[in-house]
């Protein structure tokens, strides 16, 4: 194969820290390139520096390298002036040789690793949240960093990042904002791409790809399919190129976008391995694998019916559950960070509705007391996915252990979500119990019998009414009645009254008005 154009050493452009590293000052002994979708690009590179251009790597000398304590130092690669790498040093070996010259073995990831330092909790449940306003949120962190490229304006090259959450509920649990921004991608069939230049890409967007045509001379190329009839190329050339590179053949056929690559370095020449995707390639969705059984606490915000009246539900709110899972992990040396709870978009809140476990039957039994507003619950998350956890019950509430106490029973329901005034009330205690309703109680029995064994006190600030539709029978053993004002007795029928004795005392008087006066005495006796 005869060779057209080739990249040297002279074609290389190495900079550390913004400042370029004279070429004529090192050899390039080793160099490797690797990048692939959904991965930091990653340099490993050997050079040998000539003494007198060893201050060219300025802070890279035997003396300084334990200086060094943050991983900020940024390092690039061009080849014919093309960036094909930006990152950051992530390791670095400095060796001196006798001759005064020194040696450095280097190792770089591209800048998306910055996205890979810190491990966060955020829950994002309103249901109108869309992929680029998480996307949007994740790129604020970084400033002017990192550039997350087609986010700026939604247009129509971006409505596939527009598209709301998938029912209405994702969770970054314990997962970096690149572990996650690869998670969320695959929602929508794309991956994330991070780009020779620095930036990062979030699937095939119109524009960001270079058109790179290829030359036949130069390279072999392989073809592939897999099982879902995808096809693929595969690339060797000594031609340079980049992830998301767009190659065409001189015939004008596309075959593909660079999806994963490798650059070498051999004998004073630069070569590579290339493969590429299809644009409408369908990247495999990937699940929620951290959250998977896993708890987060949260407080009740309401109790809400459900539309279809069929279930019980409820929302949550997860702010102090997160900080909580955040700070148990905190003896990890990877930094945790609880990033809150988000259900506030354009001033409305939402948030997902969680079903809970009751006590249950389909005939309607059982006796069991809902979590309140502002109760903190335990919500399960059994599988991968976030949107089939469930609300368990009630824990770490303060006063609590009153259900762990077999001689305690509160039940009490207020008038609503938002009112403290309680409308029943049911305490049952080791030796007493007490029933408050607000407004009407109502006991409906075939047979009653109420057994006290001392006393039995009827109080009522109003009336009292006992209606009865046949008998009523009254038999004790002294029987008091003590009317503060007037005593009125009516009798549609006959009244009769059976006395051993009868003693009445009347201060006033008394008055007997009746049609007919029949009494019956062997003695009547009339003192004045």
């Amino acid at each position: 194969m005869e060779l057209e154009t080739n990249y040297s050493v002279a074609d290389l452009k190495i900079l550390l820290s913004n400042n370029e590293i004279r070429s004529e000052g090192y050899l390039v002994e080793e160099f490797e390139l690797n990048f692939q979708e959904n991965a930091h690009s990653k340099i490993n590179i050997e050079i040998k520096v000539k003494k007198e251009y060893k201050n060219d790597w300025g802070i890279y000398t035997r003396e300084d390298i334990g200086n060094q304590a943050e991983n900020n130092v940024s390092f690039d690669v061009l080849l014919k002036k093309r960036k094909c790498f930006s990152g950051i040093v992530q390791n670095i070996i400095v060796m001196e040789e006798d001759s005064g010259d020194i040696k450095i073995k280097l190792e770089a990831l591209s800048k998306s690793e910055k996205m890979d330092r810190v491990k966060r909790y955020r829950v994002y449940q309103n249901p109108q949240i869309k992929y680029i306003d998480i996307i949007r949120e994740i790129a604020g962190r970084y400033n002017e960093e990192i550039n997350i490229l087609g986010i700026e304006l939604e247009n129509k090259d971006t409505n596939i990042l527009s598209e709301k959450i998938k029912k209405g509920l994702i969770i970054q649990y314990y997962e970096t904002d690149w572990e996650f921004l690869i998670r969320i991608a695959s929602h929508l069939k794309m991956a994330v791409f991070s780009m020779g230049a620095g930036e990062i890409s979030i699937g095939f967007m119109k524009g960001i790809e270079s058109i790179r045509e290829w030359n036949k001379n130069n390279g072999n190329i392989g073809r592939g399919i897999d099982k879902f009839n995808n096809i693929s190329y595969y690339l060797t050339s000594v031609d340079f190129y980049n992830l998301t590179d767009n190659i065409i053949e001189n015939d004008k056929k596309n075959m593909g976008i660079v999806t994963n690559g490798y650059i070498g370095y051999k004998n004073g020449k630069f070569y590579g391995e290339y493969s590429t995707k299809q644009k409408d390639y369908i990247y495999e969705y990937i699940p929620n694998e951290n959250i998977k059984g896993c708890m987060i606490e949260g407080n009740v915000m309401s109790l809400p019916i459900a539309k279809n009246g069929k279930i019980a539900i409820m929302t949550v709110d997860f702010y102090s559950g997160l900080q909580k899972a955040a700070s148990n992990k905190s003896r990890n040396i990877i930094e945790i960070e609880s990033g809150g709870d988000w259900f506030l978009l354009n001033n409305k809140e939402e948030r997902f509705n969680f079903p809970y476990t009751t006590p249950y039957s389909k005939t309607n039994t059982g006796y069991f007391c809902t979590p309140e507003i502002m109760d903190t619950v335990a919500v399960n998350f059994p599988t991968t996915e976030e949107s089939e956890g469930y609300v368990v019950w009630a824990v770490n509430n303060e006063g609590n252990i009153r259900f762990s106490n077999p001689y305690v029973r509160n039940y009490t329901t207020k008038f609503g979500n938002t009112s403290e005034e309680v409308c029943y009330d049911f305490r049952l205690n080791e030796s007493s119990y007490l029933i408050e309703c607000a407004e009407d109680a109502r006991e409906i029995f075939n047979n009653k019998i109420i057994e006290c064994k001392n006393n039995i006190l009827v109080n009522s600030k109003n009336n009292i009414t006992i209606e009865n539709a046949n008998e009523v029978s009254l038999i004790t053993k002294t029987y008091d009645v003590e009317v503060g004002e007037n005593y009125a007795e009516s009798v549609k029928s006959k009244k009769s009254c059976e006395y051993g004795e009868l003693t009445e005392d009347i201060s006033k008087a008394r008055k007997v008005r009746c049609e007919i006066y029949d009494v019956t005495t062997g003695a009547y006796k009339v003192k004045q």
